[in-house]
């Protein structure tokens, strides 16, 4: 893995802060889609509803091919995970968090509860941690693993691996930041912010509605 390159990704996620965004998201040339193309929609509109200052979700044009993505890595047991993972249910969200991100941590009950209450067939979430690479020490890997149970988070969450940076955590200037992607493991949005547990549940449902 290029050390490097990943250092110097979650050096400007720390720059960046938890609680700040970019006026754009930067979207690398691995994700083929073009931002100034993709429709945008508030998802909420009141300020109770906000986690911080300013979210929006971006779906992808539909005069677009769709980008798909590929990626290998490994969870916090040790076990290997790919993007043949996208077949188990119709609709996957990944959350791209890191292990210092306030917002990233406070949402996160409310995403383990979201993750027991869905069909797998329909829904599966899946958590990438952005500051801890495949790899890592023991002691690295044992402290996600005591925030995760401590944030009732109790879904799949994955390692940093080369191919979830250059395919996806790359392109992420903000965290938490959020993807959908359907069964053929394409890409249909990304939310960035932290946001309550009833606000996800509508962006899912919409999702999954609009699959039928």
């Amino acid at each position: 893995m290029k050390k490097i390159k990943i250092l110097m990704v979650l050096l400007c996620l720390v720059m960046l802060g938890c609680n700040k965004k970019p006026e754009d998201i930067l979207i690398t040339e691995e994700l083929k889609f073009d931002a100034t193309e993709a429709t945008t929609s508030e998802i909420v509109t009141t300020e109770a509803d906000k986690e911080s200052t300013s979210s929006t979700v971006t779906e992808e044009s539909t005069e677009k091919k769709a980008y798909v993505l590929k990626f290998e890595s490994t969870n916090l047991d040790g076990e290997k995970v790919t993007s043949d993972c996208f077949t188990n249910s119709k609709l996957t969200m990944i959350n791209v968090w890191g292990t210092y991100c306030s917002p990233c941590l406070g949402e996160m009950p409310d995403l383990g509860e979201i993750a027991n209450e869905y069909d797998k067939a329909d829904f599966q979430l899946i958590g990438v941690v952005c500051d801890v690479e495949e790899g890592a020490s023991k002691e690295q890997v044992d402290y996600v693993k005591s925030l995760v149970e401590k944030t009732k988070a109790n879904y799949t969450h994955l390692l940093l691996s080369e191919s979830l940076l250059n395919k996806l955590v790359s392109a992420v200037y903000y965290v938490p930041t959020t993807f959908f992607f359907n069964q053929d493991g394409e890409l249909i949005g990304y939310v960035e912010s932290a946001y309550r547990k009833d606000v996800w549940k509508d962006i899912i449902d919409g999702l999954l509605e609009d699959m039928q």
